[in-house]
């Protein structure tokens, strides 16, 4: 199916909204906030979301996606994995970006399922090499954490909630460079993440990997990938470009860091949400420097996103505006309904307010922008076996919401 895409003309107000800062969230006081759709003073008016008209678009679809493939941090992500496979196999986009791929075999199952689908993908390996470091942790701090585990967490695939939820005081004794091993290494079986860190340390979660994973039905004409500053869990962009007979098009893969409230920052920004903003001036930079002045799309998990009231909460508006300032929109604040994408209603993710954060900013497009339809998508419940009752569970496919931009 022949699709377009445009560039947008919006206006709205950005306040707050980013996910991860912890599994419990408070919700916010919206009574002195302004509504997007009431006329506001000039002032309050988002810098930048009305770009000029560029040249026409190629006409390809794009869909972001993020999996949630976080073992141990994420419910249910075994009993998830195989619907989550078979899903973004039937899905109907140009492009796929998919976000919280972490694990070496789940990007090869992904990869295998979805060739026929999708037969060009881009995955860009980032492991970092393990070096030689002097243990992170004692026994002395780790034995009550474990005996505190076996007492109330064994069995949980949400290690890190219920650790947070029954052994808090445990953990909170462990020294700085522990917890950030013990967190770095949490895809692991408890065991696993103790015995590493009684022998040594780590950098990264997942080993350094980046968890992007890019699929295309079109040729991809050149590929690229850039590692971005980060602390604790490895983060990057992907760049593809492709040519067509309508043109060419670069779209950028990426998932921003985000709040980790296990952990406390140390890393080469002032904050967690710092380092966010960091890295979208970075990727600004980056994209212009790769596509020039041709049509370009960046799809991802941000991590920010706008707040719309009276549903929509938000956080570090001030982060997002940098993709503003450089002539990014975002073409979902225009449609007539704009859900949540990190949502209350979905059990995965244990927060007390709804947002977008997962987003398609689009630079270049073309003059198209009535036409264009962008919609959440893969928000359905579905039924998967138990990996160890075999019992029924009822959930969503991850604890993100999938968002897909195209033309009818």
């Amino acid at each position: 199916m022949k699709i377009l895409i445009g560039v947008l003309a919006i206006a709205g107000l950005l306040i707050m909204g980013c996910d991860g800062d912890s599994k419990e969230e408070v919700a916010p006081d919206t009574s002195s906030s302004v509504d997007v759709g009431a006329d506001v003073p000039e002032s309050d008016v988002i810098e930048g979301t009305v770009p000029d008209i560029a040249a026409p678009v190629p006409p390809y679809s794009l869909i972001t996606y993020n999996v949630g493939l976080a073992y141990n941090y994420v419910t249910y992500a075994v009993e998830r994995k195989a619907a989550i496979i078979e899903a973004v196999a039937g899905l109907d986009a140009d492009f796929v970006c998919l976000q919280e791929v972490w694990e070496t075999e789940d990007v090869d199952d992904l990869m295998a399922a979805t060739a026929e689908a999708f037969p060009h993908q881009f995955y860009a390996d980032t492991t970092a090499e393990p070096g030689e470091t002097d243990p992170a942790c004692t026994t002395d701090e780790t034995d009550p954490l474990l005996a505190c585990y076996y007492e109330f967490c064994d069995g949980t695939d949400d290690l890190t909630g219920c650790i947070m939820d029954n052994c808090v005081e445990q953990f909170g004794s462990v020294s700085k460079n522990c917890s950030t091993c013990l967190v770095a290494n949490i895809a692991k079986p408890i065991e696993g993440i103790v015995e590493t860190c009684l022998k040594g340390s780590a950098a990264f979660t997942a080993d350094g990997k980046n968890g992007l994973l890019l699929l295309s039905r079109i040729p991809l004409e050149s590929t690229d990938h850039k590692v971005l500053d980060s602390f604790i869990v490895r983060r990057a962009i992907l760049h593809a470009r492709v040519e067509s007979e309508a043109g060419p098009l670069n779209v950028f893969c990426t998932h921003l860091s985000t709040n980790i409230s296990e952990i406390e920052y140390d890393g080469k920004s002032d904050s967690y949400d710092d380092e966010q903003g960091d890295q979208i001036v970075t990727i600004v930079k980056w994209v212009e420097k790769q596509a020039g002045e041709e049509p370009s799309v960046i799809l991802g998990d941000m991590n920010c996103g706008p707040e719309i009231l009276p549903a929509i909460a938000g956080k570090n508006t001030e982060n997002l505006q940098h993709y503003l300032d450089a002539g990014f929109t975002l073409p979902y604040l225009a449609q007539e309904e704009t859900k949540c994408t990190w949502c209350i209603e979905n059990p995965l993710t244990g927060t007390a307010v709804d947002r977008i954060i997962d987003h398609v900013l689009v630079k270049n497009l073309g003059e198209y922008e009535a036409q264009l339809v962008v919609e959440r998508i893969l928000d359905e419940t579905v039924t998967v076996p138990h990996a160890e009752t075999g019992e029924d569970i009822e959930t969503r496919l991850s604890d993100h919401y999938g968002v897909h931009a195209y033309l009818p």
